[in-house]
């Protein structure tokens, strides 16, 4: 291959990849943040399904146990201590 049909071959294929490069760039359409007017609600414990099917007996405990943040959740303290103890009466707090 001659030097001129290498350079032109070189010079097609960078012309080939820029224009391609540039046709397929990402959009510049992002928002600049999450949306501030969303409202999310907690729906489901997910990491703790066999706690809330174990311990908490009435659906309305479920539930509860499920929209409570985990850093609030010693409220259910006593109630998991009483059915632990009720399903295993060898069960010491030591």
């Amino acid at each position: 291959m001659s030097t001129y049909k290498l350079k032109a071959f070189f010079t097609l294929f960078v012309g080939i990849l820029i224009s391609s490069l540039l046709l397929m760039s990402c959009a510049d359409d992002d928002s600049d943040g999450p949306d501030t007017d969303a409202v999310y609600e907690q729906d489901d414990q997910t990491a703790r399904p066999a706690i809330n099917t174990v311990f908490n007996v009435s659906d309305e405990d479920k539930n509860s146990f499920n929209v409570t943040a985990p850093v609030n959740q010693s409220t259910f303290a006593t109630a998991f201590e009483s059915r632990l103890l009720a399903l295993n009466p060898g069960y010491t707090t030591n």
